[in-house]
């Protein structure tokens, strides 16, 4: 054996060493044998239902806030409207499949759609139904308990509650609440287009692809301030009541064309394209969303000046608003134009002259 293989050979023995050592001085905990996989699955889906249930919540509150939005703006929002009863029903249908036992031991399905929420000043809220109630009839749609179709009760009364729902005109719901039948007339009434829902990502962020606005955890953990969520959610029913994604859309899909061209040259560009050609002139969609936003706020007699200083602690919280962005104005531009709005407004006011954004 010659003298340079010694070294070489002397580490080889060392990391065995090291690696025998650490393999037998990890000892898992004593219980981990005891650990089975119908525990880990059952805590999966109890973990799985808890998340659900928050977002219920959750999206309980954003209804609740974004209903003056989208009930007092029907001028502003134009053609981008339809027919709502402000009714929030779930089933068994609802949740992830294979977990359909424990949603209905958990929230007590038995057939009938069970109300999550009647949105506060709504129709389904002014005639007095209430979380926990059960839909028995839609219109002529009602719940046999013995006939065969009993079990898809729920899904075909949610699908008539929105059929009826779009068609605008009154029709009879029956709910049961403690063993007890009401029987009411419900009648839709119109608002801005909208529907809303809640992602688990991270990211602080909301966005819309014209008709569903779509808030992130991120941005609900980052601020629970009322005004603020009513803020944002009327930034993005300014971009679609102005068919901004719409308006994107033509533009991303040239640069897309960019992207595939390089990558059929074996060049991958990670959508830099598309991305760049999409941002064109978003900045100025932002701003229009902004000053559309706080009419939106004013007419649903939401004090303007709280959503200000909603966005200003935001800023404060991330480097001073002076962080830059390709597609969106920096912070501090947003506030300096967004107290230019509140002036504009409050100079509309104070003349008595009517809430509509100048053109």
């Amino acid at each position: 054996m010659d003298r340079t293989s010694r070294p070489i050979q002397f580490s080889v023995l060392l990391f065995a060493a090291f690696m025998v050592s650490a393999c037998t001085t990890t000892q898992p905990p004593s219980h981990s044998s005891s650990i089975t996989k119908v525990e880990i699955r059952e805590k999966t889906q109890e973990l799985v239902l808890k998340n659900k249930t928050r977002k219920l919540e959750q999206l309980e509150n954003l209804s609740n806030l974004s209903w003056p939005i989208v009930s007092r703006n029907l001028e502003i929002c134009g053609n981008h409207r339809m027919y709502s009863v402000g009714l929030r029903t779930i089933s068994e249908f609802d949740f992830p499949k294979g977990t359909e036992a424990l949603y209905k031991r958990s929230f007590l399905f038995d057939g009938k759609p069970v109300v999550q929420f009647a949105v506060e000043g709504s129709p389904s809220h002014d005639i007095g139904i209430k979380k926990g109630d059960q839909i028995v009839a839609v219109g002529t749609l009602e719940y046999q308990p013995n006939s065969t179709k009993a079990t898809q009760f729920g899904r075909r009364a949610k699908s008539e509650l929105r059929k009826l729902t779009r068609q605008g005109k009154p029709f009879p719901i029956k709910f049961s609440r403690v063993g007890k039948i009401e029987e009411r007339e419900l009648i839709p009434v119109e608002v801005c287009k909208f529907a809303l829902e809640i992602n688990d990502s991270s990211t602080i962020n909301a966005f819309t692809d014209g008709y569903r606005i779509s808030f992130n955890q991120g941005l609900l953990n980052l601020s629970d301030d009322d005004r603020f969520l009513q803020a944002v959610f009327a930034h993005e029913l300014a971009h679609g009541i102005h068919k901004h994604p719409i308006k994107i859309m033509p533009r991303a899909a040239v640069g897309l064309v960019l992207d595939l061209g390089l990558l059929a040259q074996r060049i991958y560009s990670g959508g830099f394209f598309a991305s760049v050609c999409g941002g064109i002139f978003n900045k100025e969609f932002e701003r229009e969303a902004d000053y559309v936003a706080y009419y939106l706020l004013a007419n649903a007699g939401i004090e303007i000046s709280d959503a200000v200083n909603g966005w200003e602690d935001i800023a404060v919280r991330f480097r001073g608003g002076d962080k830059k962005s390709r597609t969106h104005p920096s912070y501090a531009e947003r506030l300096v134009i967004q107290e230019k709005i509140v002036q504009e407004i409050q100079a509309k006011i104070d003349a008595g002259e009517p809430l509509i954004p100048n053109r």
